[in-house]
């Protein structure tokens, strides 16, 4: 859960969108402390193949599905997820600042 202002968002809801892409493989979103609301989303995404998907249109895409404070802040391409130890994606790994 991020809270941005005083909305929740779902990290698994805005991942959710983001992977219906047609160009996106895999898609993780983490919050991250943010000066003007408080918190703020920030989404990577792993492209399928070599099919690429532009910030704006996955923004767009997002602001859509799940309003305005959902939007990601920044949205990451990937090659390739880093894992923790037990082999899933480490999300901690991935989180700015």
């Amino acid at each position: 859960m991020i809270i941005v202002g005083a909305e929740v968002c779902y990290a698994g809801a805005v991942e959710a969108v983001l992977a219906a892409h047609p160009a996106v493989d895999q898609a993780f979103v983490v919050g991250a402390p943010d000066p003007v609301t408080g918190e703020a989303v920030h989404a990577y995404v792993v492209p399928a193949g070599r099919a690429r998907a532009g910030r704006e249109e996955l923004a767009a895409l997002v602001r859509e599905a799940l309003g305005e404070a959902a939007v990601p802040r920044t949205i990451t391409t990937l090659t390739e997820v880093p894992v923790n130890e037990s082999g899933k994606p480490d999300k901690s790994a991935l989180r700015p600042g």
